[in-house]
């Protein structure tokens, strides 16, 4: 009997704590509105369209139109890669907008941005149904997926590139050949006086960029840097291109290792750089060796790299093309300034007024004004010398590539002159 009676206690007891928890879960639940049904509904027709990377694009479009969403980006790039962004404003849903990138009526990749903004509890509601439906896990109240075919394409770029793997053991030459019919482009091949060429090529699409500068001397690679990195999945947001919840760049990366690249210094995509000391020493003696006007110096081995990137116009100075970056301080600068200051300081602490005098004959034209600027503040700039080296340089007035924007040697030093020159100038807002 009291084992029948201890039976029955738990039996009510375990339906008092099932009941009590119902209650609460119902206390918790706020019933939605009419209008707010109407909306989830709509938002169920709409993810169970996904996969939308399985779905015509049209036909996609037609079906988000006929949700009352409107099309307010239709657009194709250079890479033939056509952008769709849809809109719709719910007043309880808050906006959602999707987003589908179309080569070749494949879509390739898309994304869904929806925020809400009375409720929390709406936004987990869209997001359960979402995912319910396969939608991938959104972060930040965006979700983003790259199609295989295109991980595919991406991977195989990567893995391409890295069978012409050790770059310094094949000429230079080839090696641009090598690259170029793999759909790399030169945007850059210069050479200075004293033979040393630099090189930058480029393959883009819509998804990624992958850069190489490579440097040569006498056949052999004096540097090389490569950088492959993602582009954002659209512009009004910086979330990457992912696949399987991983960034692009997170995929590439691993390709990299695995296939053991050089380590990259960034986590975000592929950042290497190498330099071959025996050939960058051999260069290095041919510039310290002076050419033309410019005289022949002794230099030590710390500061050969400075008084070579001070000499040159091609090893750190380029006469076209963008080079700002940001600063320490967040503004945009020349980063070929920022390299020609911390090079003249280098020689200034060690004494070597000597070797900044010798700049004025460079070929660097913005190494030569701020050595102007430099031996004014040091008080120098008057001797019959140097008087003579910088009225010649005013009178040719060669053109200064800074930020992307030519100036003369004039303006330029308008800009660097006096205490300014303490400081990388700002490259100016376009």
């Amino acid at each position: 009997m009291q084992l029948l009676i201890k039976k029955c206690l738990c039996h009510l007891l375990l339906a008092m704590f099932v009941s009590l928890r119902a209650s609460v879960c119902f206390a918790d639940e706020i019933p939605l509105t009419a209008e707010e049904n109407i909306e989830l509904d709509c938002f169920r027709r709409v993810a169970s369209l996904l996969p939308f990377e399985q779905q015509l694009p049209d036909t996609l479009k037609q079906a988000l139109l006929k949700e009352g969403f409107s099309l307010i980006t239709d657009e194709q790039d250079n890479f033939g890669v056509r952008t769709l962004e849809f809109k719709k404003n719910a007043e309880h849903l808050g906006a959602i907008k999707f987003g589908l990138h179309v080569y070749q009526e494949e879509i390739e990749a898309y994304f869904a941005h929806f925020a809400t903004p009375d409720s929390e509890d709406f936004l987990k509601k869209k997001e359960a149904i979402w995912q319910a439906h396969g939608g991938v896990k959104p972060r930040n109240q965006f979700a983003s997926l790259i199609s295989k075919n295109r991980l595919h394409e991406e991977i195989e770029d990567v893995e391409q590139l890295m069978q012409l793997m050790p770059f310094e053991k094949q000429d230079p030459s080839a090696l641009k050949q090598n690259l170029m019919q793999l759909g790399y482009q030169a945007n850059r091949d210069e050479t200075d006086p004293f033979g040393l060429n630099k090189t930058t090529l480029i393959k883009e699409n819509h998804y990624k960029t992958m850069t190489l500068d490579l440097a040569s001397f006498n056949g052999s690679l004096t540097s090389y840097k490569v950088n492959i990195e993602s582009k954002p999945m659209a512009s009004s947001r910086l979330e990457p291109h992912r696949y399987d919840d991983i960034p692009l760049d997170s995929v590439i990366l691993s390709v990299w290792q695995k296939n053991k690249g050089k380590e990259s210094w960034s986590n975000r995509g592929v950042f290497v750089e190498d330099e071959f000391e025996e050939v960058l020493q051999n260069y290095y003696q041919v510039a310290i060796a002076g050419k033309d006007e410019l005289a022949a110096v002794n230099v030590p081995k710390d500061l050969l790299d400075d008084y070579a990137r001070l000499v040159s116009d091609v090893l750190e100075y380029s006469a076209k093309g963008k080079d700002d970056v940001f600063d320490n301080l967040g503004y945009l600068a020349s980063e070929s300034e920022m390299a020609v200051l911390s090079a003249l300081d280098n020689l200034l602490k060690n004494d070597r007024i000597d070797l900044i005098e010798n700049v004025l004959n460079g070929f660097n034209p913005m190494a030569r004004v701020c050595a102007i600027a430099k031996l004014e503040r040091l008080g120098l700039a008057d001797s019959l010398i140097n008087k003579s080296k910088i009225a010649n340089i005013f009178a040719q007035n060669a053109p200064v590539n800074f930020c992307g924007t030519q100036l003369t040697s004039t303006e330029y030093y308008g800009l660097v002159k006096g205490d300014q020159i303490d400081l990388a100038a700002r490259c100016p807002r376009h």
